[in-house]
């Protein structure tokens, strides 16, 4: 979170040495159920993403000193590895195909920002040819040879467009779609909006849309929530819980999960069975203030230069550029 001086080259920033960790929660355990820690952590572990068996776990950590993909059986340590080859961005979760053998993954190329397919059992990445410029999010749907991708207009918005797999026709698209998520047992989709609070839900094939919930998500928290059982649940804040699970349409019982952290990066997982809720919450916070001094650009450069504060965001503060957000160890951060 840099901030630039009116009057002097110069700049103050934010220097955090934060850590979060993977933990998991039994839903069934009522309120405060102690979440317990998956693996140990040694950097900010964060963006969960269960296997549709529940066996693995695929989740963003920096642990290596650079944000990788990192895939491990759960309750078995020794099984984690990261995949070698891809920077990912640490904006949402991978998403598993059906069968568990594939993920998506968002990446950072040469070439700008790219949708990768990788294989679980080797790690291989496959950049995929989506014709567009900057994808933003991705689902499997039931139909192999579709695919969801959430596109960056360039104004602000995000276009959720589905495609045939084969030569990438589009099949249908939908404007204003912050993130969606697919629900296999209804054969569903359900997104969030960026202008707009509330939660809709289309079929498959982006048709039939309808709103389900009315309030939630707001736009500032667009990702943080979750779909087990064909019903949606949200982990926004909410008074004195830092992460609840709660219905965000119908009635049903509300938990606690975490009192005093908030879920880092929000989009947390749940397995099959209801029973286990996966998410990155604060180890510890270690926030201090920088300052820096800043070099004067020559008017050459001046005339034809990338905004100053894009610039300082790449080369000062790489975990910024890639998107990961630091210090949420209190409800009050949001």
């Amino acid at each position: 979170h840099p901030d630039i001086a009116a009057d002097d080259w110069s700049m103050v920033l934010e220097i955090d040495l934060s850590r979060s960790g993977l933990f998991r929660a039994r839903l069934d355990a009522g309120d405060d159920p102690a979440p317990e820690p998956v693996f140990a952590s040694s950097g900010v572990d964060m963006l969960p993403a269960l296997s549709p068996d529940g066996q693995a776990l695929a989740f963003l950590s920096d642990r290596s000193m650079s944000v990788q993909l990192w895939l491990g059986e759960v309750g078995q340590p020794a099984t984690l590895r990261a995949v070698e080859g891809l920077q990912p961005l640490p904006r949402h979760p991978p998403v598993w195909s059906a069968d568990g053998r594939s993920l998506l993954v968002l990446g950072r190329t040469d070439e700008g920002e790219r949708l990768f397919e990788v294989e679980a059992a080797t790690g291989r990445a496959h950049a995929l040819a989506v014709p567009a410029a900057r994808p933003v999010f991705a689902a499997y749907t039931g139909d192999p040879g579709r695919l969801l991708v959430g596109i960056d207009d360039g104004n602000g918005r995000v276009r959720a467009v589905l495609y045939r797999r084969t030569d990438w026709r589009v099949l249908a698209a939908e404007d204003d779609v912050a993130l969606a998520r697919y629900d296999p047992g209804a054969d569903a989709l359900l997104f969030s909006r960026s202008s707009v609070p509330g939660l809709w839900r289309s079929d498959a094939s982006l048709r039939a849309i309808e709103r389900v919930s009315a309030e939630l998500p707001v736009p500032g928290h667009y990702r943080h929530w979750a779909l087990f059982a064909g019903r949606a649940y949200s982990i926004v804040p909410d008074g004195d819980c830092a992460t609840p699970w709660r219905p965000l349409a119908g009635a049903g019982e509300a938990r606690c999960i975490s009192r005093e952290g908030m879920a880092v990066g929000g989009s947390p997982a749940v397995d099959a069975a209801g029973r286990w809720l996966y998410l990155g919450l604060p180890v510890s916070q270690n926030v201090d203030v920088g300052w820096a001094r800043l070099p004067r650009p020559s008017l050459a450069k001046a005339a034809n230069r990338t905004p100053l504060a894009a610039r300082l965001m790449a080369k000062v503060m790489p975990r910024a550029a890639a998107g990961m957000t630091f210090g949420c160890a209190t409800a009050r951060c949001r």
